[in-house]
């Protein structure tokens, strides 16, 4: 089941309205638009997208039982899904696109894409989960203060199809959404680290507080907090927005 607008406020605020009006909404149910008056992105974030040139898309999910702790899990198993259906639109592997902590999609050190996921509760259950994405496809120039934008197009020198993105995302996601069902952690973990940008085992630049250090990326908590080892060994742990990437 789906919708398409050539324009509205955003995707992920019609999914609201749609599951709040009383209609049955089905699993993997999913909305496009043309063009969004208010995209977000996350914490507030606005997403930056020339009209008909990009996919901007929102599904609903309904793990089984999953507990609210474990959603990063469900983070995780979301964006391993958007690169895969990313390279099984194009019908190519890019080795250059990775996850960037926490579910930005990466190709090299710009920005392909954002991923912005609301999660409703029963009791402290997940029981809807609202997978928003803007995918940058055909659109050449971009106008915001976003430093790094990038899109399939200017990655690969044609023009896509953006329905296909969107058919090949609820592909994906029925593929992937399975394993936090069966709580296959380790999969999914193993796969979303060998995707995570900047981990490397090299030292990198990042900002938090305002103090820039350079720091190696070690691991990812079960609380999605991203660790961090300093030049001296010393182990940081922050939650997203408590520390930043510093782009070379």
């Amino acid at each position: 089941m789906n919708k398409h607008f050539s324009e509205i406020d955003s995707t992920n605020a019609e999914m609201h309205r749609w599951l709040n009006s009383g209609d049955k909404v089905d699993n993997y149910s999913y909305i496009t638009a043309d063009f969004q008056t208010t995209g977000r992105g996350q914490v507030g974030n606005t997403w930056e997208s020339e009209p008909q040139a990009n996919l901007l898309f929102t599904a609903v999910v309904r793990p089984q039982e999953l507990d609210v702790r474990k959603q990063f899990y469900l983070s995780m198993a979301v964006s391993l899904a958007i690169v895969e259906a990313i390279e099984t639109a194009i019908n190519q592997r890019l080795s250059d696109i990775h996850i960037k902590w926490p579910n930005d999609i990466y190709y090299k050190n710009y920005k392909l894409g954002g991923i912005l996921i609301e999660n409703s509760l029963q009791e402290h259950f997940i029981r809807n989960s609202i997978i928003g994405l803007g995918l940058n496809v055909n659109q050449r120039e971009f106008h915001s203060d976003a430093p790094n934008p990038i899109s399939l197009a200017s990655i690969t020198g044609k023009n896509w199809n953006t329905a296909d993105f969107a058919t090949s995302i609820i592909d994906s996601l029925k593929r992937w959404i399975p394993r936090v069902d069966m709580e296959d952690w380790p999969y999914i973990v193993t796969a979303y680290m060998s995707r995570l940008y900047l981990y490397d085992g090299k030292m990198h630049p990042f900002c938090a507080d305002g103090v820039a250090f350079e720091a190696q990326i070690k691991r990812i908590e079960t609380d999605g907090r991203l660790v961090l080892s300093t030049s001296d060994g010393t182990e940081k742990s922050f939650f997203f927005k408590e520390v930043e990437y510093v782009l070379r």
